[in-house]
């Protein structure tokens, strides 16, 4: 008995050892790599709600120490696509609800992403929608909770993404974002912080870029995503006294837009250090509710989905370039300017009364606030370094920019690009300074006066994205090494 109970353990263990070496049955493999999405284009979306509790302070317009939210408009969100190519390349497209973010909450934030979800740090983009009515991410209050809520938004994306095609177009605003520099009638200029308002603006300084740029994934087995790139400072229809959480516009254009279209959508801000939903001109709306804005908004991009074109996906391609400046180099003649200015009006003098005093020098009282910060950040008339990148998708190409860039440098980029569709990722992964462009150095203005930068950077920069897309662009094969551009520039005033 004993032996024949031997005997069949043996049988049983050659018939174990048959079937583990005998080739397995593949006929449902194919079927699941597929439906996994491996080796083919994919993309993904996650959302997370980064609305603290009412009682932290609000960013963007006034002293955040008394200007506290009491309750919540729409929510604030952190948006994300993850964007995965055949070669299991990744890239990390944010979005954040928020004013800004300084460079150690981002790249803490990127590198905790980087580790958890194995994405190259390079290939995580942090862009902000500017809302001026949400709490500073340097707030310790809040800075913990914005990231965690970052990274759940990565994870929710990287786990949806799905085998996709790609479509893309623009289409117009109208009478919904106005640069704010004015041409007064007797030919000075006035900005929303500066100039005399006595006199009658005439003219906009620049004529606003309205493009609205779209992009739609087709995705198989779920929802739409629709991405859209517009420009203007998201302010809040009552300015200061607004004391709510809010998206301002762009959740209301949100809401309007998953409703009406039942997708997921994302909204990255454009390039628009020089454009509000406000303006001064007489006959236009001095301010646009943000509802109707937000719904005006999502209207243009409904009217226009179905002329969407489907564009080329290929690989994902990240370029990253080290931009080492000058920072402006204060005068003692405008460093005196700019204290006598402050006292004039702390004094109640008016501005275009201090502006005259001291020779139009200095136009705003944020320029003592500027020098701290260039004299505190680069010790007065050091150096900075900016991360730049650009990603390719296919035909369409993204940038991040690390700081608020004009409208007109935005333009002059997309015209210089050689992608069917270039976005521009506003504040994104950088500090949020202005990068003001010539005719605001040639007249003056308070972006330019409470940045760090010497007059023609931003056109520097400009010719620095244009070389950096065409290089991704001519053969799709980008040298992974980080290159450094350092800037041509003086170091004046």
């Amino acid at each position: 008995m004993k032996k024949l109970l031997a005997l069949l353990l043996c049988v049983i263990m050659a018939v174990s050892v048959l079937a583990a070496c005998t080739p397995a049955d593949n006929s449902g493999t194919d079927d699941a790599a597929q439906s996994s999405g491996a080796g083919t284009f994919r993309v993904g979306f996650g959302r997370a709600n980064i609305t603290p509790n009412p009682g932290l302070g609000l960013a963007g317009m006034g002293d955040e120490s008394t200007r506290l939210a009491t309750a919540v408009d729409t929510p604030l969100l952190a948006t994300c696509i993850a964007v995965t190519d055949e070669k299991e390349n990744t890239v990390l497209i944010l979005s954040l609800d928020c004013i800004r973010t300084e460079p150690w909450v981002t790249n803490e934030m990127r590198n905790t992403i980087s580790r958890q979800l194995r994405v190259p740090r390079e290939n995580i983009f942090s862009s902000t929608t500017h809302t001026h009515n949400s709490p500073n991410p340097n707030n310790t209050a809040y800075t913990k909770f914005m990231q965690d809520g970052c990274l759940e938004a990565c994870k929710l994306a990287m786990e949806d993404r799905k085998p996709a095609e790609m479509y893309t177009g623009t289409t117009k605003s109208d009478g919904l974002n106005f640069v704010r520099h004015y041409l007064m009638s007797d030919g000075s200029y006035a900005g929303n912080n500066y100039g005399d308002w006595d006199k009658t603006p005439v003219a906009h300084e620049t004529e606003v870029d309205n493009d609205v740029q779209l992009i739609k994934f087709t995705r198989e087995g779920g929802k739409d995503i629709v991405l859209m790139n517009w420009r203007a400072h998201p302010i809040a229809s009552s300015g200061g006294n607004y004391l709510k959480y809010s998206a301002g516009y762009v959740g209301h254009c949100r809401t309007e837009m998953e409703s009406t279209l039942k997708c997921n959508f994302a909204y990255i801000q454009g390039a628009s250090g020089n454009v509000a939903d406000v303006s001064e001109i007489g006959g236009e709306e001095k301010f646009i509710n943000m509802r109707d804005q937000g719904k005006k908004l999502a209207q243009c991009a409904i009217d226009y989905m179905d002329q969407l074109k489907k564009v080329n996906t290929g690989l994902v391609e990240v370029k990253t370039v080290n931009y080492n400046g000058n920072v402006r180099k204060d005068s003692d003649e405008y460093v005196a300017a700019a204290n006598l200015f402050n006292s004039m009006v702390n004094n109640g003098k008016s501005i275009a009364e201090a502006i005259a005093a001291t020779n139009g020098l200095c136009n705003s009282r944020l320029a003592v606030d500027g020098i701290n910060n260039r004299r505190s950040v680069y010790g007065g008339n050091g150096k900075f370094t900016l991360e730049l990148a650009a990603i390719s998708i296919g035909d369409v190409a993204f940038i991040s920019v690390p700081y608020e860039m004009f409208d007109n440098s935005g333009a002059q980029i997309k015209e210089g690009s050689p992608y069917e569709q270039t976005f521009v990722l506003y504040l994104c992964n950088g500090r949020g300074k202005y990068m003001a462009s010539e005719p605001a150095y040639s007249h003056g203005c308070y972006e330019k006066d409470h940045g760090y930068f010497v007059k023609g950077t931003a056109e520097e920069l400009v010719s620095v994205y244009v070389d950096m897309l065409k290089e991704t662009h001519k053969d799709g094969a980008v040298d992974p090494t980080i290159t450094t551009f350092d800037s041509k520039l003086p170091n004046d005033t």
